[in-house]
C-alpha cells in the first residue's frame, strides 16, 4: 500500500479575498482540523491552509484535499473544491453545512463526510491509500468526542492567530432553539470528552 500520501486540510474564508465585505476576519485556530490531523496516521504528510489568512497553493501535490464547511463558507468551499477537481485532485467535504445538505456538497466533492468524522476518518484513510475512496462517509454518533486524541496544533504555527489556543470539552446541545443548526447536526444531544483526556491536553499546550 501506498504511504507517501499528502493531504491538506483547508478552512475556507466567507467569500473571495477581493470584496473584502464578505472576508472573515476572525483568527482563530480552526481546532476541528487541528483533531482531523492528529487522527491522520503518522506515515501521511498533512499541511493546512487557513484561506482566511493566507492564499491557497492549488499547485501543490496533493492526494487529498479536505475542506470543512459551514453554511455561511459553502460558497467559497465549493469554489475552493472546484478549483481542486479541475486539477485532478480529489476533494472531500465535511462539517454542519454537509450533514444538513449533502446532495448539495455532493455536486462539488468526490466524497462527503457526514457527521462527526472519528467514526470515519481511519477508515476514509485506507480507503484512499488503496485508492476506493467512497463517495459517502456516514459517520455514527461521537458519543465520547476525541477519544484518546490530543490536537495537532504544529499545522497552526506560522500563522497569524490570536494568542489563544482553543481546546474542547463538550460538543452538542440538548435545546432545540429554532435559529441554531446544532440542535439539527447534534439531534438535540450533549457530548462531552473524557476529563482526565482534557487536563492532558491542557498541560501539553
Amino acid at each position: 500500500m501506498n504511504s507517501d500520501l499528502h493531504i491538506i486540510l483547508i478552512k475556507p474564508n466567507i467569500g473571495r479575498r477581493e470584496h473584502s465585505l464578505y472576508v472573515d476576519n476572525a483568527s482563530m485556530e480552526p481546532l476541528q482540523l487541528g483533531v482531523l490531523a492528529a487522527l491522520t496516521p503518522e506515515d501521511i504528510e498533512v499541511v493546512m491552509y487557513d484561506d482566511r489568512l493566507e492564499p491557497i497553493p492549488y499547485s501543490e501535490r496533493a492526494d487529498l484535499v479536505a475542506i470543512t464547511v459551514e453554511t455561511f463558507t459553502a460558497r467559497r468551499s465549493y469554489e475552493i473544491a472546484d478549483e481542486y477537481r479541475k486539477r485532478g485532485v480529489k476533494v472531500l467535504m465535511g462539517g454542519m453545512h454537509v450533514k444538513l445538505l449533502p446532495e448539495e456538497a455532493r455536486e462539488h466533492a468526490d466524497s462527503v463526510m457526514i457527521g462527526d468524522a472519528e467514526d470515519k476518518w481511519r477508515e476514509m484513510i485506507e480507503d484512499l491509500r488503496k485508492g476506493t475512496l467512497k463517495e459517502v462517509y456516514e459517520c455514527a454518533p461521537v458519543c465520547v468526542p476525541q477519544k484518546g486524541v490530543i490536537t495537532r496544533r504544529d499545522i497552526y504555527k506560522g500563522k497569524k492567530y490570536m494568542p489563544i489556543s482553543l481546546l474542547q470539552f463538550s460538543r452538542g446541545c440538548r435545546y432545540n432553539c429554532k435559529y441554531c443548526a446544532s440542535s439539527v447536526y447534534f439531534e438535540r444531544r450533549h457530548f462531552t470528552r473524557d476529563i482526565d483526556e482534557v487536563i492532558t491536553e491542557i498541560r501539553s499546550q
